[in-house]
């Protein structure tokens, strides 16, 4: 790769393209269900295996809650309260209401480490989580990754509702999962 670089170096000023690309892999333990949210209190984010394209390189990892938290909640962000009557009477509350979404879970981990453990701390509801990982250059890729969290007893999210859902905020011209034609990319194993 560095006699091709060498050779094409006299050619890059009038190149658009990035030769070099940087993908971030999150795996996500537990294993997330694409039709339930996750009962577990903690969950672990891996970015170990992300990677420079062009070249090893000492890759930097962090860890944040997104500061536009609330613009990753899903769509359906509403809460319904209702109360039916009959032989008998209940009331009840579906949690799918801006009360469970965002919320902040607790981000451990060590810098500079690939692996963080988030823990559901204000129960039942959808806590975005921000992946970046930076290489040598400055290239980044980073992820928004939206866990949801039943928490035993507590309010129902809506049927269907995934552990994992997530949105590419890669830096550069590359967004989204999978590669990308930027300095970022990422990609997200369930």
């Amino acid at each position: 790769m560095a006699q091709v670089l060498a050779i094409a170096g006299p050619f890059q000023s009038g190149c658009p393209v990035s030769l070099q690309q940087t993908l971030a892999i999150a795996t996500v333990t537990p294993s997330a269900s694409s039709s339930a949210p996750f009962t577990v209190p903690q969950v672990t984010i891996d970015l170990s295996q992300s990677l420079n394209a062009a070249a090893p390189q000492v890759l930097t990892y962090s860890f944040s809650v997104p500061s536009n938290a609330s613009s990753y909640c899903p769509s359906s962000t509403s809460t319904s309260t209702g109360t039916s009557t009959g032989a008998t009477t209940s009331t009840g509350t579906v949690a799918s209401g801006s009360s469970y979404c965002p919320l902040v879970p607790a981000i451990l981990y060590s810098p500079g480490s690939a692996m963080a453990t988030i823990e559901f701390v204000a129960g039942t509801g959808f806590y975005p989580v921000q992946v970046t990982v930076t290489d040598a250059n400055g290239g980044t890729s980073s992820q928004v990754i939206v866990l949801a969290y039943q928490a035993p007893g507590g309010a129902t999210l809506p049927p269907g509702t995934g552990g994992l859902s997530s949105s590419g905020v890669a830096s550069g011209a590359g967004t989204g999962t999978g590669s990308s034609t930027g300095t970022g990319s990422t990609m997200i194993r369930h």
